[in-house]
C-alpha cells in the first residue's frame, strides 16, 4: 500500500492552497520549482467570482474549492468545519471530524470530499476495509471525485482486501479497473495553478497518472492469476503495458511497481527482462522489504534461466 503524503495528491490534482502535513498517501515531491501556490482565501474568492453554481465547475478538483467558496458566502459554520478537516494531520482526529461533519451536513455538497480526507486516514492506519468503505460512500455522492477514486483503485487489488472478499474477486477488480480508468480520463481536467510553468504542470498531471497506472497494473496481474492453467497472457500483456507507463511517466518511480512489473515479465518467462526490472527494484527500495524479495526473486529467475524454464507464476509480493 502506498505510504507517502496526501498533500502531494493536493498539490498536483489542483488543491494548491489545502496543506495537509503528515499524512499517507501519496509523497510531497513537488519540485522546489514549483509557482507559489495561492491561498485558501484568495482561491476560494477566486472560484466564488468565476462560478455562480456548483454545476458550472469545469473539473472535479475546481469542483470542490467551488464549493467551499460558494460556503464560505453562504454557510460559514460549514465551511469552518470543513476547513478543519483540510487543515487535521492525525488521522483519528481527522476520522472524527469527518464523520462529526457528515452528521451535521448529511446534504453538504462537501461530504464526498470529506469522507476522501477519511479514507486517506484510514490509509495512514493501515485499514485496507474502512479504506474501501470511506471511498465508496464518497463515490456514491460523486462519482467524479478523483481522490477518491485513486484511493480506490489502490486499495482494491490488493491481497489484503481481496482475500476478505474471495467471492467477490472478479468483480472487485473489474470495479478498479473501471475506477481507474476513470480517473485516467480525469487527470487531464486537473487545472493549472496560477503562475505555474507548463513542464511542472505536465510533471505533477505525469505523477497522478503513474499513481494511476501502477495500481491498474495490479488490478490486470490479479486478473491474470484467476486463469485456470496458468496466468492469462492478454491480462499479462496489459498488467506490462501499465507498470511500464507508471515506472516511465514519473521522475519517482515506486519501487513497487517495478517489482510487480518483474513478476509480469517472470510470469511470462522473459527472464533477462525480470532480473533487470527485480535489480531496479531493489535499488529504489534500498533498506526496505522491497529489496529483500526481489534479491529472492533474481535468485529463483537465475535458477530457472539456468534449467532453462519458459515461464513462471506470479508470486506473492509486497502488497501496493
Amino acid at each position: 500500500m502506498k505510504s507517502s503524503g496526501m498533500c502531494g495528491l493536493v498539490r498536483r490534482v489542483g488543491f494548491a492552497a489545502l496543506v495537509i502535513s503528515g499524512s499517507a498517501l501519496y509523497a510531497q515531491n513537488t519540485p522546489a520549482s514549483s509557482a507559489p501556490a495561492m491561498g485558501p482565501a484568495e482561491l476560494c474568492t477566486l472560484l466564488r467570482e468565476n462560478y455562480t453554481s456548483f454545476q458550472q465547475c469545469h473539473s472535479v478538483t475546481q469542483a470542490q474549492m467551488c464549493a467551499m467558496g460558494q460556503l464560505l458566502a453562504k454557510d460559514p459554520t460549514q465551511a469552518q468545519a470543513f476547513d478543519a478537516i483540510l487543515g487535521e494531520s492525525n488521522p483519528d482526529k481527522t476520522i472524527r471530524l469527518v464523520d462529526s461533519f457528515a452528521r451535521k451536513y448529511p446534504s453538504s455538497t462537501l461530504l464526498s470530499y470529506a469522507y476522501s480526507f477519511a479514507a486517506d486516514a484510514y490509509q495512514q492506519k493501515g485499514d485496507a476495509e474502512k479504506i474501501a468503505e470511506y471511498t465508496a460512500r464518497s463515490l456514491s455522492l460523486q462519482p467524479d471525485n478523483l481522490m477518491s477514486l485513486i484511493l480506490s483503485v489502490q486499495v482494491l487489488p490488493l491481497p489484503q482486501y481481496i482475500r476478505k472478499h474471495t467471492t467477490e474477486r472478479g468483480k472487485i477488480l473489474r470495479q478498479a479497473e473501471s475506477e481507474g480508468n476513470r480517473a485516467l480520463q480525469l487527470i487531464p481536467q486537473i487545472p493549472r495553478q496560477p503562475s505555474e510553468a507548463e513542464a511542472d504542470y505536465q510533471k505533477h498531471q505525469a505523477a497522478v497518472a503513474s499513481e494511476v497506472h501502477g495500481a491498474l497494473g495490479t488490478v490486470h496481474l490479479e486478473l491474470a492469476a484467476e486463469a485456470r492453467g496458468g496466468p492469462e497472457r492478454a491480462e499479462l500483456a496489459k498488467a506490462e503495458q501499465e507498470f511500464q507507463t507508471a515506472v516511465t511517466t514519473t521522475r519517482h518511480p515506486d519501487p513497487r511497481d517495478y517489482y510487480r512489473l518483474g513478476e509480469v515479465y517472470g510470469a511470462e518467462g522473459k527472464w533477462d527482462e525480470a532480473i533487470q526490472t527485480f535489480t531496479k527494484a531493489g535499488k529504489l527500495g534500498q533498506g526496505t522489504v522491497i529489496k529483500t524479495y526481489a534479491n529472492e526473486q533474481i535468485a529463483q529467475l537465475q535458477k530457472r534461466k539456468a534449467r532453462g524454464l519458459t515461464a513462471s507464476n506470479p508470486s506473492t509480493a509486497p502488497g501496493k
